[in-house]
């Protein structure tokens, strides 16, 4: 056993044995996090989550900038540090990684080499191959490694699922999906090439994931676009055929009025869903039912995805089972969206010119 692999296993006993002392006193067990990097995910989402979640405690935020980890956590009695200290720290289980994309893969890997779980914000990195590192480090060292598609713990999307399952809208012959908002300029890394930005690598583990979750082929035939200004991915509009012969088709775009849908097409029907991907914590969702029947609205409570994402991984990594499930999920929809990027045709847009739809 490696001395990385030896620390983890003292991690985990740590924890267990933590999580029985608590179990013994009455209390909950829960996990001590700690955020690296002040982002504005972090700040507007993830913060406000796990001072909600049931088995999650926020014990450390890091910042290059110590002014602005306090700015960060003025709310809370967190301590504030660097990244180094950070991962080294024993009063952490789990690191949240929402740093720019083009960082995921080496603090992911230093996470891990300190004997931490890690939630990574997608992508959770730019390639296959350093996913395929990543996974494979974090299952020999024994840890948690999982990237955030947080809108599928929403209870709405399983709520779409079950009415596929009971038969509304008989078998499932499509899948259509649009997910695109106004970018600026300015807007921090998303707009560098060199920092992991554009469309694709901001927007497509929407789509892709959502393909994954709610259709049945495991292969898919691609064709599409992929539009770029000076140098930047700025839109993709692409679909496929699968190999249970489904049609996927989605678009994604930083120059569009904002837009969130998927629409699931049956023999018999269909089901469509607006504010899928950012759907708000206080807002009561409506899956649209249209059928030869006629139309109905189906409601799904309010629910915080962002608080079910971290309970869900606290859960998984006190139970001590189902990080391969992760692992795995995580490398399909790397693999799915490399197979989109290589099946597009590249466009370059003029500077005037817009992207068709």
């Amino acid at each position: 056993m490696t001395g990385s692999s030896r620390y983890a296993e003292q991690q985990r006993a740590q924890m267990t044995l933590s999580a029985h002392n608590k179990k013994m006193h009455g209390e909950r067990p829960y996990l001590r996090v700690g955020i690296l990097g002040c982002s504005d995910i972090a700040r507007r989402r993830f913060l406000p989550a796990i001072q909600k979640a049931r088995n999650a405690r926020l014990s450390g935020v890091a910042s290059r900038d110590p002014e602005k980890a306090k700015r960060f956590c003025a709310l809370t009695d967190c301590e504030t540090t660097d990244y180094e200290t950070l991962l080294a720290s024993k009063k952490v289980d789990l690191i949240y990684i929402p740093l720019p994309n083009h960082l995921h893969e080496v603090w992911v890997m230093r996470a891990l080499e300190q004997g931490k779980h890690v939630i990574c914000e997608k992508p959770m990195a730019l390639s296959v191959g350093a996913i395929e590192r990543m996974t494979q480090s974090a299952a020999q060292k024994g840890l948690l490694l999982y990237e955030n598609i947080m809108y599928l713990h929403h209870p709405l999307h399983q709520a779409v699922r079950n009415m596929i399952a009971a038969g509304t809208i008989g078998r499932v012959t499509g899948l259509r999906t649009s997910f695109g908002f106004m970018h600026s300029a300015t807007d921090g890394f998303r707009m560098r090439t060199d920092q992991g930005g554009g469309a694709f690598f901001d927007q497509a583990r929407y789509p892709l994931s959502a393909a994954l979750f709610f259709l049945a082929g495991s292969k898919y035939r691609f064709k599409g676009e992929a539009f770029f200004r000076n140098g930047l991915n700025v839109a993709m509009n692409a679909s496929a055929l699968t190999d249970c012969n489904e049609t996927f088709s989605f678009s994604i775009g930083f120059e569009q009025p904002y837009e969130c849908w998927y629409e699931i097409v049956g023999e018999k029907g269909k089901l469509k869903v607006d504010r899928a991907y950012t759907t708000p914590a206080d807002m009561v969702s409506v899956v649209q039912v249209s059928t030869d029947r006629g139309e109905t609205a189906v409601t799904v409570p309010a629910a915080d995805h962002f608080v079910l994402m971290i309970e869900r991984v606290c859960d998984v990594i006190l139970q001590g089972e189902g990080y391969h499930e992760l692992y795995g999920a995580a490398r399909r929809l790397a693999l799915l969206g490399d197979q989109v990027w290589e099946s597009c045709e590249g466009i370059q847009l003029a500077p005037h010119e817009k992207v068709c739809p």
